[in-house]
């Protein structure tokens, strides 16, 4: 039990109660000891005080003062008096030794002693007081008079009533321990049972919640991470199931088109220009797909690097428009730039570069015959923000939240730009992937990315970097 966290719990709670009791009891021990040496001097004073009044003009010898010196004695009180020759006189051996260990000199002298003196190992409080004679000075009459107690308190009654208290507060700490440690782990216990399951592959687990203790907290936190890796893998299994298919379909046609050519199925110059020519474009949207597959797998193990120095995003920008006019061109829309003179930024320009590549390519796909696709660039409160706007179909307002997950709009009809209008029969000849591959990369760089759009007004993305990084 003791391995367990109800055992430690129970058996730390316990020892701790045990030896806070056992403290407490030691250091009350030596409080009451120092009060009680205290008073015993204090009672000590009062009564030698009232006896140096009587013993002025009383006989050492007489009834009446032998009998006041039995009083104290009955009372645990050890009596002696020093005579004016400086004779002693008590009744017992223990006063006697008592008195020898006090330094009676200062009472010829007027002055009184009080203290604590150890006597064969016993400490004792005492008083010597000096006494006034009334009539002349006689060897019979006191010269002062010394009281004296014994000042030790046992430490066997205080000791064991400690160890008892330690004791029993033991028993209740462990009993009051093991409630709640019962308590504790069984939530504990709960998703550790359940993180088996899921380590084995059930991610339905979920534990009960109750409260809002760092316990439930745990288990929200629990519920929550299982169902983030139940999302996670559908997704996983829907985005394998996209790539399947967007690999099957190019690999269909490039077989179709080889075995036609190799059957000679395809006799005339014209047929076999056009043979090839799907093949080469059917492997080209393969070698995208791999790219993009490729790049999403190093963004997704950190295992991306990235060259980060000074540049100007200007450039990045102008770059990008001249390397898609072709493709802009072939497709009858046009592509311009309305950036600022000169975009200092420390960032790695290749991947900005891949950045608006990505969305140019994808703006340049969904735009219609005399469109037009804008690339801009401005400073803005220490940031950098660049834009790719269409003028295409847009997208609807329900998608815009999903447009970065992965396959997305080319999974949903109608989803309009950069995903291809596939209510107008335009499928996207993309991976469905760039806009995927765009927040990663945005994010890697210390950005963020935003689309807006509206159906029939185009769309913008807006990718904001800082312009310096520590």
């Amino acid at each position: 039990m003791a391995r367990s966290l109800r055992g430690r719990l129970a058996l730390a709670l316990g020892l701790t109660a045990a030896l806070s009791l056992t403290a407490s009891a030691l250091i009350t021990f030596g409080l009451v000891r120092r009060y009680s040496a205290d008073q015993a001097v204090a009672e000590l004073r009062r009564s030698a005080n009232v006896i140096a009044v009587d013993a002025r003009e009383i006989n050492l010898l007489e009834g009446p003062f032998r009998a006041i010196r039995r009083l104290l004695e009955v009372s645990g009180s050890l009596f002696g008096v020093v005579g004016r020759d400086g004779t002693v006189r008590t009744d017992t051996d223990e006063a006697r030794a008592v008195v020898d260990a006090i330094d009676i000199a200062r009472l010829d002298t007027g002055r009184r002693s009080e203290g604590f003196v150890e006597v064969d190992g016993t400490r004792y409080a005492y008083v010597a007081v000096p006494v006034r004679a009334g009539r002349p000075a006689s060897p019979r009459v006191a010269s002062g008079i010394v009281l004296a107690k014994r000042a030790g308190v046992g430490w066997a009654p205080i000791l064991s009533r400690a160890l008892l208290g330690a004791g029993l507060a033991a028993v209740i700490a462990a009993l009051a321990a093991t409630l709640l440690a019962r308590r504790l782990a069984r939530p504990v216990q709960e998703v550790a049972a359940a993180t088996s399951k899921v380590a084995a592959g059930d991610l339905t687990q979920r534990v009960p919640v109750e409260g809002d203790d760092e316990l439930a907290e745990l288990g929200r936190s629990f519920n929550a991470m299982s169902a983030a890796l139940a999302e996670a893998r559908r997704r996983e299994g829907e985005f394998l199931a996209s790539v399947s298919h967007e690999l099957r379909s190019p690999l269909t046609a490039i077989r179709g088109y080889v075995e036609a050519l190799e059957e000679g199925a395809v006799r005339d110059a014209a047929g076999r220009r056009e043979a090839l020519a799907v093949i080469k474009t059917e492997t080209a949207r393969l070698e995208r797909l791999v790219r993009d597959v490729m790049d999403l797998a190093r963004l997704d193990a950190q295992e991306l690097r990235l060259d980060v120095r000074d540049a100007d995003l200007t450039e990045v920008v102008q770059a990008t428009a001249a390397a898609h006019g072709t493709e802009a061109a072939a497709s009858s829309v046009s592509i311009a730039v309305d950036a600022a003179d000169g975009l200092p930024c420390r960032t790695d320009p290749d991947r900005v570069r891949q950045i608006l590549a990505n969305l140019t390519e994808n703006a340049i796909r969904v735009t219609g015959t005399g469109g037009r696709v804008t690339l801009s660039g401005r400073a803005l409160d220490g940031s950098v923000v660049l834009e790719v706007s269409d003028t295409g179909p847009g997208i609807p307002a329900e998608h815009l939240p999903h447009v970065f997950e992965r396959i997305y709009l080319r999974n949903v009809s109608g989803a309009g730009a950069n995903g291809g209008d596939i209510s107008e029969g335009r499928p996207a000849a993309g991976s469905g992937l760039g806009l995927a591959i765009v927040r990663e990369l945005v994010r890697a760089l210390g950005g963020s990315v935003e689309v807006t759009s509206a159906p029939g007004t185009g769309t913008t993305f807006r990718v904001t970097l800082p312009s310096s990084r520590g």
